[in-house]
């Protein structure tokens, strides 16, 4: 696997990856750690978390983070923590900073605090899924209030170096997403400077195969509720093609698995986040409920775009 920002990051010693949309999204940054790692890039790993982490009986770090390792609480269902335990499993000691739901405030506190010290000189923001796009008027956002939060909170830090990776072309069809309208989005990054380009993750390299390991092994550990985004991606890895489904937690949709789902789309985080029309809104939030609130607001008062077919 190569990367398009690889010349980029070559003065890059220190680097934080952190999932943006919570649940699984840190997985999705897998390959790009291994990756990462090899080019010997010291890569810490953090995730915006969708479980009760403050239960975990782990370290705090700032108004909102918590340090998951080995000794944390399992709680069912914690992929911060089935991460921690699957590298520890392969000789890899490890940890995960795992943020509560919050506001971009908060947010920001806490990932400021880690960076401080860690000396953290790159940031890059993962997306499971393309929704991390959206800029706030298309049809459909997906799911916006996690990647947003994590979006602006990062734009708002001071740091050189720092990126959106977003891999899942096709995964948010499944949340309304219209992915006519982020290929819109794309072209309307390469015009304004933000789009750096494309890599694939191949079930031959080594970046491939350890993400397929992880998902196999988090859904052994919770098969109650496996990850449709994790499992869409490996799926396109793996090779699979349309209504293909790798959990039943999809029963009764439609989905789109396909080939482009395994690429990795690289961005300029803070020319995203500029992009994002209703950022002046959720700038000044503490709790994820004003997030919520203030795009729901934003979006009764816009004129939403129609939905689009891909025309061929």
């Amino acid at each position: 696997m190569e990367i398009p920002i690889k010349s980029e990051l070559s003065d890059s010693k220190k680097i934080l990856l952190c999932g943006a949309g919570g649940g699984y999204d840190i997985y999705s940054g897998i390959p790009l750690y291994f990756y990462l790692s090899a080019l010997d890039k010291e890569v810490y790993l953090a995730n915006y978390s969708f479980s009760a982490v403050q239960a975990s009986q782990s370290q705090r770090i700032g108004p909102s983070g918590y340090i998951i390792d080995k000794n944390s609480r399992d709680m069912g269902y914690f992929p911060e923590k089935f991460l921690v335990d699957w590298m520890e499993e392969m000789g890899i000691p490890a940890q995960v900073y795992a943020f509560a739901k919050t506001g971009v405030q908060p947010l920001r506190k806490s990932l400021q605090k880690i960076i401080e010290e860690k000396e953290i000189d790159t940031l890059i923001l993962v997306d499971g899924g393309t929704d991390s796009l959206m800029q706030g008027n298309e049809v459909g956002l997906g799911t916006p209030t996690e990647d947003s939060t994590t979006i602006v909170a990062a734009h708002g830090i001071e740091l050189e170096k720092k990126y959106l990776a977003a891999i899942g072309f096709g995964i948010d069809h499944f949340h309304g997403v219209c992915h006519a309208q982020f290929l819109e989005n794309v072209a309307d990054q390469i015009e304004f400077g933000g789009y750096k380009g494309c890599s694939s993750v191949r079930k031959e390299e080594m970046e491939g195969q350890y993400f397929l390991e992880l998902v196999k092994y988090a859904n052994q550990r919770a098969s109650h509720h496996m990850s449709i985004v994790a499992n869409s991606i490996a799926s396109a890895i793996e090779g699979k093609f349309g209504d293909y489904h790798a959990t039943n937690r999809t029963a009764g949709s439609r989905l789109f698995i396909n080939p482009l789902m395994s690429l990795y789309w690289f961005f300029d985080l803070d020319k995203i986040a500029r992009k994002l029309q209703y950022l002046s809104m959720i700038e000044h939030t503490k709790t994820e409920s004003e997030v919520i609130e203030n795009i729901r607001t934003f979006r009764k008062v816009i004129k939403h775009k129609a939905w689009e077919d891909m025309p061929y």
